[in-house]
């Protein structure tokens, strides 16, 4: 089903997509497989979930700390 989502965004090559534990039940390698794809094809991508492998497809990570505070934290540099 999973795959089946990765399909449609280059399908459709939106410039922006939000991913809600879009990969958990892929492998790392098939995550990472997906996430290249969108970049190939210029998507900026906000993507939520656990796992940790999922920073090195993104350039800034955002925690929500809980009442109403938040971290930003730069994950590459520019």
């Amino acid at each position: 089903m999973q795959r089946l989502c990765f399909a449609r965004l280059f399908y459709l090559q939106p410039k922006y997509a939000v991913l809600d534990e879009a990969t958990s039940a892929l492998t790392e390698d098939a995550e990472g497989q997906m996430y290249r794809g969108c970049k190939q094809l210029g998507m900026t991508l906000v993507s939520l979930g656990h796992r940790s492998s999922l920073e090195k497809y993104h350039d800034v990570s955002l925690k929500l700390c809980g009442e109403g505070r938040w971290e930003l934290t730069k994950l590459k540099e520019e």
